[in-house]
């Protein structure tokens, strides 16, 4: 799976399960959203906001998350 999300708002989203293997979400809002169980192996967080983001059991295999 590939999906861009750059610069996108998606606070509260529910992503749960979901395969977002490779997926940019560069500067994106992910504030309050649930990433629970979801593939997100090789995504790009870089400056992404994941405050009170559920990642609980997510695949963050090679993601890269910021700092």
């Amino acid at each position: 799976m590939w999906a861009n999300f750059i610069s996108a708002d998606l606070s509260g989203s529910s992503f749960r399960g979901a395969d977002l293997s490779n997926t940019t979400f560069l500067n994106a809002n992910l504030n309050g959203a649930d990433l629970s169980g979801a593939n997100l192996s090789n995504a790009n967080f870089i400056n992404a906001d994941l405050t009170n983001a559920n990642l609980d059991n997510a695949n963050l295999t090679g993601a890269q998350l910021p700092r």
